[in-house]
């Protein structure tokens, strides 16, 4: 499960990494402690096959879920319901990150954290599915992150982990048009062990209250 990831690099910068353009009202603002219910920046792309960067709120929520969120999904689980098939199909998005948490549990009580990132890339994007609707008192506009078997690197702090996508496959998991549901699988792997790296990092990061660079430097 991916329940906390960071966020820093300059909007500029993340434009030009993933081509997008960002809405009006989008202002990155250094966050090194993300969780779910928060809104955050996200890239998906419109009919036009122009890449947006626009707000949405982590926690995938829809009208048949009765008001609850998934803040991850299982890669596996896309076309087994039916609200996931429906997103899968024409709403796939993209959740720019520099870095994830993870924790190791040595007893039921003690759990470590660990920060993951990327060692030849400053950021990258997690794949994700999103929904969109409106009811009287609200518009729901949210996401959640795909997950899939953790890589070797991983293994030691969780089976599973965030999907993490290459570069040249951003437009191909974007497009709307697209929705061949075995080739976009296929772009739901784990991410290669000898590109990541991951070290022990603070506890502060357990407190959502805490939110400063502090919380990715490593623990000795």
């Amino acid at each position: 499960m991916t329940g906390r990831y960071a966020l820093f690099t300059s909007k500029e910068k993340t434009e030009d990494h993933f081509q997008a353009v960002s809405d009006s009202d989008v202002i990155f603002e250094p966050n090194y402690n993300i969780a779910p219910g928060h809104l955050v920046p996200a890239i998906y792309m419109e009919k036009a096959h122009e890449k947006r960067v626009g707000y949405l709120q982590w926690g995938l929520e829809s009208p048949e879920s009765g008001g609850k969120t998934e803040s991850n999904v299982k890669a596996e689980s896309l076309i087994q319901k039916n609200t996931l098939r429906k997103a899968f199909q024409r709403k796939r998005c993209i959740i720019p990150a520099n870095g994830f948490y993870e924790w190791k549990a040595l007893t039921a009580e003690l759990r470590l954290p660990f920060y993951i990132r990327l060692l030849d890339e400053e950021i990258f994007g997690f794949a994700g599915i999103y929904d969109r609707w409106t009811t009287k008192d609200k518009e729901v506009f949210s996401f959640a992150i795909i997950t899939t078997k953790a890589n070797e690197l991983l293994q030691p702090l969780h089976d599973r982990m965030p999907v993490i996508l290459q570069p040249n496959d951003y437009d191909y998991w974007l497009d709307p048009i697209n929705s061949d549901h075995e080739n976009l699988s296929e772009l739901l792997k784990p991410f290669p062990t000898d590109q990541m790296s991951t070290y022990r990092v603070n506890k502060e990061v357990d407190d959502l209250k805490i939110n400063s660079p502090d919380l990715i430097k490593p623990v000795m």
